[in-house]
């Protein structure tokens, strides 16, 4: 294996795990304590004081794509869940963790596979739909990659995989649009 390879796959695994993280916490935390709270100007500041962390570290993992370890995701969660039961959220609405891996099971077999595989074609063409969330999730963030990681996007984006997948959604958004506007 040679060491271009092993910087794709190293930031590969880099890539998927910030987006990971980063979407774990926008979505299913923050995101959903948000939709279900009348708090959502102190949401983050709340959960931040129930996970016994800094406000602004809730803002650095979201903003600078900051990779947190397991253990920080577990405070994050039981905060959430003790907040959501402090506001008497319905038990059953409140997600578990078997909701979250359920969730995200896609994106981590797609990341125990980079470990295991040496070609980038195999990758694409068994995990194209957790490439395409990675490529779509860094679109907009690309000024905090480094030049490598962004080279790598580049990488993925014209892999023609990736070229025709982006093609198909774009023209199944634009059905969709047709089909609301019919509608009206």
């Amino acid at each position: 294996m040679n060491s271009q390879s092993n910087f794709n796959k190293k930031s590969l695994i880099k890539l998927t795990e910030q987006y990971l993280t980063t979407t774990i916490l926008q979505k299913n935390i923050v995101g959903f304590l948000q939709e279900n709270t009348h708090k959502k100007h102190s949401t983050k500041t709340l959960l931040a004081e129930r996970a016994g962390k800094a406000t602004n570290t809730i803002y650095k993992n979201i903003n600078e794509l900051e990779l947190y370890n397991a253990a920080s995701l577990l405070r994050y969660w039981m905060a959430m869940v003790d907040v959501c039961r402090e506001l008497d959220l319905e038990e059953s609405k409140i997600p578990s963790l078997n909701d979250l891996l359920s969730t995200y099971r896609e994106i981590l077999y797609f990341l125990n596979h980079i470990t295991t595989e040496d070609q980038i074609e195999i990758l694409i063409d068994t995990h194209r739909e957790a490439i395409l969330k990675i490529i779509t999730f860094y679109h907009p963030r690309k000024k905090l990659l480094t030049d490598k990681e962004d080279e790598l996007l580049k990488q993925l984006e014209a892999h023609p995989t990736i070229i025709e997948a982006f093609a198909q959604s774009e023209h199944q958004q634009k059905q969709a649009t047709l089909e609301r506007m019919k509608k009206k």
